[in-house]
């Protein structure tokens, strides 16, 4: 009897013992991380001629902790940079627009195992801006006759990719746009919106 209750009781124990699994961490997850980028701009605006220029932003960014492949994030950002606009039927022919920004906002993270992570960026910032004409003079009027605002809400939209090059360090590689709610970016009024693409 003695042997069947032993027996019993190691089935038992055999039949019911939980099964544990390794829980594995986003590589990201609960981690703040600082990055410096710098890339060309591309205005989309009235000015119809192919121009680009450059900007430069430093990010801090927030991941959640998370047992998943996927994490999301918060992120605040600033930076300064230039657009420029050629189109030879508007005068003036060439703009060059100073950009001072900041902002924030949510950020989706993706692992595509240890050394890849494909992540989207939504959110808005607050940009400041100012026109101005080849010569380097400040541009005030919208086609030369009404006054404008120079700091403005915009939209920001961005995709990019992060590739782990060494513990603590990733070559960030994105494109986005930022988008703006008036015509105001080149000075000059006529058609839609301006936005600009970024990468």
């Amino acid at each position: 009897m003695k042997q069947v209750i032993i027996l019993f009781l190691l089935f038992t124990a055999f039949a019911y013992s939980q099964v544990t699994t390794k829980k594995i961490y986003h590589p990201f997850t609960g981690t703040l991380a600082f990055s410096v980028e710098g890339g060309a701009t591309y205005e989309l605006t009235d000015y119809t001629e192919f121009a680009n220029d450059y900007m430069g932003r430093v990010l801090i960014e927030y991941y959640l902790p998370t047992y998943s492949k996927s994490t999301f994030g918060l992120r605040l950002m600033g930076g300064a940079g230039f657009l420029r606009n050629r189109d030879k039927a508007i005068n003036p022919s060439e703009v060059r627009t100073n950009l001072i920004m900041a902002g924030g906002g949510f950020i989706y993270n993706l692992s595509l195992g240890e050394d890849v992570f494909p992540y989207f960026f939504g959110g808005a910032s607050y940009l400041m801006f100012q026109p101005k004409d080849i010569q380097g003079k400040n541009i005030d009027f919208n086609n030369d006759t009404v006054a404008f605002k120079k700091n403005e809400i915009n939209y920001n939209a961005e995709l990019g990719i992060r590739i782990l090059l060494a513990d603590n360090l990733t070559l960030n590689l994105s494109g986005g746009v930022q988008i703006s709610p008036n015509d105001n970016l080149d000075s000059y009024i006529f058609g839609n919106n301006d936005l600009f693409a970024y990468g």
